[in-house]
């Protein structure tokens, strides 16, 4: 195994993390569109606009795949418009 491999193996893992939670954000914006409990659509979109903070933060650090990276930023796209589209939202009621 050369030194490349060696080094990208932590790196996917740190990746694969990224798209865990980005999956769990999504999960929390859905639960936050079928609410009415104003404090709980707060803190889902919170903690879904800190995954998105951490998502640029760690894509900018790590060296991974291309076609990882493709995914990763594929989700971070997504989560940013919707999480655009429920701060708009929320911000008109």
């Amino acid at each position: 195994m050369d030194t490349l491999t060696t080094l990208r193996r932590p790196n996917r893992t740190g990746g694969e993390f990224l798209l865990i939670d980005a999956a769990t954000a999504h999960t929390l914006l859905d639960v936050a569109e079928t609410t009415h409990d104003v404090v709980a659509v707060r803190n889902d979109i919170r903690l879904a606009h800190e995954t998105l903070h951490s998502m640029n933060r760690y894509l900018g650090t790590l060296d991974m795949d291309a076609s990882l990276r493709a995914v990763i930023e594929m989700s971070r796209d997504r989560l940013e418009r919707r999480l655009s589209s429920m701060q708009r939202r929320f911000a008109a009621t």
